[in-house]
């Protein structure tokens, strides 16, 4: 950071020199010399991208997979070509604010006698795959296009991703409050293909 003011600072120091100012002056010159320069526009801070980027495709999770075989119907494209309700952001705050307070949190093992078993919540209690799979089906439900609502895991955990205008939106089980994936706490490891 000195190098940024060395030029300032040499220009401090030969006026000193030529004027015969004190030490006391001298290092007065020099402080309000870095003080206006910290006043100089700045760069711009880059905000994160609104929607996630991918970096290529990967295998789908195998209990995907496996609630694929068994909900064939839930795993088809639905409502193509279909454009979001006009009322979207209500259905979202909606919808996952209800499955949130209707669903209860439990283990697949509990629940379901294996591990990591991707099912509707049916019974009233689910894992995090399980909101989120109810809530995707609720919202298409309401119209909105299955293109549109993508299943996303971060390490140990999945959410509801909801393509909006205003970016990729994520639908929790843990809050009901919906925010842009990058004011979230979670890295998105894996996300549904929208051609899927």
């Amino acid at each position: 950071a000195i190098i940024t003011y060395l030029p300032w600072l040499v220009v401090a120091f030969l006026t000193w020199t030529a004027t015969r100012m004190s030490w006391r002056e001298l290092a007065f010159v020099a402080l309000m010399v870095v003080a206006v320069d910290g006043l100089k526009p700045q760069p711009a801070y880059t905000l994160p991208q609104p929607f996630l980027r991918t970096f290529g495709e990967t295998d789908a999770p195998e209990a995907f997979l496996r609630f694929c075989e068994v909900q064939i119907t839930e795993c088809e494209p639905q409502n193509i070509g279909a454009s979001l309700p006009d009322d979207w952001l209500d259905d979202l705050e909606t919808v996952n604010t209800g499955v949130n307070h209707a669903i209860r949190s439990g283990d697949d093992v509990t629940l379901y006698g294996r591990a990591e078993w991707w099912a509707i919540p049916l019974d009233g209690a689910g894992d995090c795959e399980d909101f989120a799979l109810l809530k995707r089906r609720m919202l298409m439900n309401l119209g909105w296009p299955s293109s549109a609502l993508l299943i996303a895991t971060t390490w140990n955990h999945a959410v509801l991703i909801a393509r909006t205008p205003l970016g990729d939106l994520i639908l929790d089980n843990v809050t009901s409050d919906i925010a842009i994936w990058h004011r979230t706490p979670y890295r998105i490891l894996m996300i549904q293909s929208p051609r899927d």
